[in-house]
């Protein structure tokens, strides 16, 4: 086994706002080596008790920190046409995340023709300890939810165009999907030469459709193994757990998205796992299922999924 590499956040051109190509790589990796990368927060950590996000609402500060990702990583002979393949060994959280409401962004904040005044910029720190996030109520009774490390922004480079690394796209992006987390592989289209991987944004806990825009945000340690598939020709990013293959479409509206996952899910058992397209069809609507990711970013994020027992 290739021995781990360590890739730091700290250097300015270590992380960037946008998933692009034209962004000079801070690492170059062989297939199969493992690499432990460091991301901020979705805010490139600038949020403290000191400083909390009304402090830096309208500034340059905040607009110049919004979903920073770390890359870009390159991967050695991987090509257009082929797939990598990232399988997410650990996700290391701090021991405190923050959730916010930010104005105009959330899922019931309002979007069309100002009809509603947007909410305030508020936030709250919740601790982290023992797998369990603790979320502080005014009236001291704190809630305990399970902690979930999940990685929310994760993409390859597209070939024409730069993205904003709050959109979800083809290629990933923020893609908010719980099930980019600990023992699942993540497939991903390559459209560049070393594909040039991005990734962000990690959460200790996030519910189905994030619906407040936020969830419990966090800097955190991703530990990876980076591999190829060589002429995989993805559509849309894949994932693989123990149970489950899955995969992940973005569009508005919502049902579009699930379409369009469920497209590239009975391609996958066409091409993967000798199905025809009318049993794959029929199969996807006995047994499918569907994750509603996220209804906040421009873009809503589904992953279609189908049981592996039935493989």
């Amino acid at each position: 086994m290739l021995p781990m590499r360590e890739i730091s956040k700290a250097p300015e051109d270590h992380t960037h706002l946008t998933i692009d190509a034209r962004h000079s790589p801070i690492a170059t990796i062989s297939p199969g080596e493992r690499v432990a990368v460091e991301t901020t927060d979705y805010l490139g950590d600038i949020l403290s008790e000191s400083t909390r996000l009304g402090d830096v609402w309208g500034t340059d500060r905040l607009d110049d920190n919004i979903n920073p990702v770390t890359g870009p990583i390159r991967v050695d002979s991987v090509s257009p046409g082929d797939a990598l393949a990232v399988e997410i060994e650990e996700i290391e959280l701090p021991d405190r995340g923050v959730i916010n409401i930010f104005p105009g962004f959330g899922g019931l904040e309002p979007s069309i023709g100002d009809l509603a005044p947007p909410s305030d910029p508020e936030t709250v720190f919740c601790d982290i300890e023992d797998g369990t996030v603790t979320y502080p109520r005014e009236d001291e009774q704190d809630v305990s939810i399970p902690a979930h490390p999940q990685v929310g922004t994760i993409g390859t480079a597209e070939k024409h165009e730069g993205r904003y690394s709050v959109k979800p796209h083809e290629n990933g992006g923020n893609m908010d999907c719980r099930e980019v987390t600990e023992g699942n592989t993540l497939y991903l289209p390559v459209d560049v030469d070393g594909g040039y991987l991005f990734l962000g944004d990690c959460h200790a806990a996030q519910g189905d459709g994030e619906i407040c825009g936020i969830s419990v945000e966090v800097p955190a340690t991703v530990t990876l193994r980076v591999d190829t598939v060589s002429d995989a020709d993805l559509s849309w990013p894949r994932i693989e757990s123990d149970d489950e293959i899955m995969s992940v479409a973005a569009a508005r509206p919502a049902e579009d998205a699930v379409k369009f996952a469920y497209l590239d899910l009975i391609e996958w058992l066409v091409d993967d796992y000798g199905f025809d397209e009318t049993e794959a069809y029929h199969l996807c609507s006995a047994a499918g299922r569907v994750r509603l990711a996220q209804v906040v970013n421009p873009k809503f994020t589904v992953a279609a999924g189908f049981p592996k027992e039935f493989l």
